[in-house]
Parts: C-alpha cells; structure tokens; sequence
C-alpha cells in the first residue's frame, strides 16, 4: 500500500494495528483515548479502493506479458 502513495498511518488501521508502545509513551494514552476519535474512514476506504485497482491490474495482466520485475517495482498508479 504504501508504494501506491497511502501514508503509514491509513496502513496501519487498515490492518487493524494499534500504535507500538514506545509511539504512546510521548503522549499520555487516556487523553488520546478521550480526544483522538477520528477512525480514518475515508482515507481506509479509498487505500482499499487503490489497493483493489492496482491487484485488478496485476491480475488482468496477459500471463506471456507478465514481468514480475516490472509490475512489482517499476509500477505506478
């Protein structure tokens, strides 16, 4: 996802992480519990969206065309 231009932080809610220990020492955990509620719903579903366009475009890709090198590090959204 990242290589599609998704920042780290949307990453991280898609998959369902919570933020490492060390990143919640800097703050204190209840205030963030309290105030930070936004949930990243739109950025959540457009990086779906985006990871779900570039996956329909390796897959439609004909099999004798198929360059792994390419698709994989060379490709841009």
């Amino acid at each position: 996802m990242q290589s599609l231009g998704i920042s780290p932080v949307v990453i991280e809610r898609c998959l369902n992480h919570v933020a490492p220990q060390r990143d919640r020492q800097e703050v204190n955990p209840k205030l963030v519990r309290v105030y930070q509620q936004y949930g990243y719903a739109n950025e959540m579903c457009d990086a779906w969206q985006r990871l779900g366009h570039y996956l329909g475009t390796l897959l439609s890709t004909p099999v004798d065309s198929f360059d792994v090198e390419t698709l994989l590090l060379d490709h841009t959204l």
